[in-house]
């Protein structure tokens, strides 16, 4: 799929709820980000990648799609046509190898799907098995709360980084139980960047 980097999310999971509907399931990943002239910028031109992290990366991977393939913009050095070093882009393919361990590493996400409305806020992206684990990735802090529904067991709340990787850590909340709405509290540190929240029945 390609298309704009902002509609890499609905898109994503649009395809993959229409093919399921349809009884013909669609593996979709997201091909080329836009504009032409942008893609994806090279270190030092962008060294912080958080359009090409929050809205292609972990846009398409929370919808429940397949992976993203990279595109170099004809406006910046080592262009798609003229590409010799592909360590042009040193920090976005770590990121990437971040964000592959968070899922590896931490979800059961054959077992998951797309699930944003279970949030209270609507610039977070939700991939659920509802009542095992949840994942929120939130492109900026903003407390919310997640929809637990009628399970009164009691959740883990940690909270990893898609910037850096690494090991999950504590935030200001570190159990949470429904029934109903809980708040999923603060990240541990910066909290002016983007976090994925992990949610898991103890």
């Amino acid at each position: 799929m390609q298309s704009q980097i902002e509609d890499v999310h609905a898109n994503t999971a649009r395809w993959i709820h229409e093919s399921a509907a349809a009884g013909k399931q669609w593996m979709v990943a997201n091909d080329e980000i836009g504009p032409a002239n942008v893609g994806v910028k090279p270190d030092g031109k962008d060294n912080n990648h958080f359009d090409t992290r929050h809205l292609s990366l972990w846009g398409n991977l929370m919808a429940g799609g397949w992976g993203v393939e990279y595109y170099f913009g004809y406006k910046y050095p080592h262009s798609d046509l003229h590409a010799e070093d592909w360590a042009s882009r040193d920090i976005s393919w770590n990121q990437a190898r971040f964000a592959l361990q968070f899922f590896n590493t931490h979800l059961p996400f054959t077992q998951m799907h797309g699930a944003d409305d279970l949030t209270a806020v609507d610039s977070d992206y939700v991939y659920a098995k509802p009542g095992v684990v949840y994942a929120i990735y939130l492109p900026q802090t903003v407390e919310t709360t997640i929809d637990l529904g009628a399970d009164e067991r009691e959740y883990t709340v940690s909270w990893y980084n898609p910037r850096r990787g690494g090991a999950l850590n504590h935030g200001s909340v570190g159990k949470i139980h429904g029934p109903g709405t809980a708040s999923i509290g603060q990240p541990p540190a910066e909290p002016d960047q983007d976090w994925v929240v992990l949610i898991k029945r103890r």
